[in-house]
């Protein structure tokens, strides 16, 4: 004859939301990034960029990046913190995972430079 068996599994849902409070990511160009030969801050070109000048049209690739992929970063919230909750991933990894992601979007869709604005986008994350 056949025995059933059962599993009992134990799940705190408290310790586990714990791993995902404060997820905190900073993302852009920070004005530590540096300077271009000239002398001028990367962080105020990119500012000039993202929300123009009066002599320059903006070419925002901060804000469109978050626009246009919303649910795509949503998904991948979504999948990385089911990992989390189930003790698969850190919470550390699931957000440096994102983060990595933004900055890789963004870095797709700046304006072409010499590549000084390009590498100068960057994350910071907090936890």
């Amino acid at each position: 004859m056949a025995k059933n068996i059962k599993h009992k599994v134990h799940f705190d849902i408290n310790k586990a939301l714990k791993r995902i409070d404060d997820l905190d990511i900073e993302f852009g160009v920070f004005g530590d990034a540096g300077n271009y030969p000239d002398g001028t801050l990367i962080a105020d070109v990119a500012k000039y960029v993202e929300f123009g000048t009066k002599f320059q049209n903006a070419q925002p690739f901060i804000r469109f990046v978050l626009r246009e992929n919303r649910n795509k970063y949503q998904k991948l919230y979504q999948k990385l913190f089911r990992k989390v909750l189930l003790g698969q991933i850190s919470k550390d990894s699931a957000i440096r995972q994102i983060a990595d992601e933004l900055i890789l979007d963004m870095k797709r869709k700046v304006p072409v430079d010499s590549g000084t604005l390009r590498d100068a986008i960057d994350a910071k994350v907090k936890s």
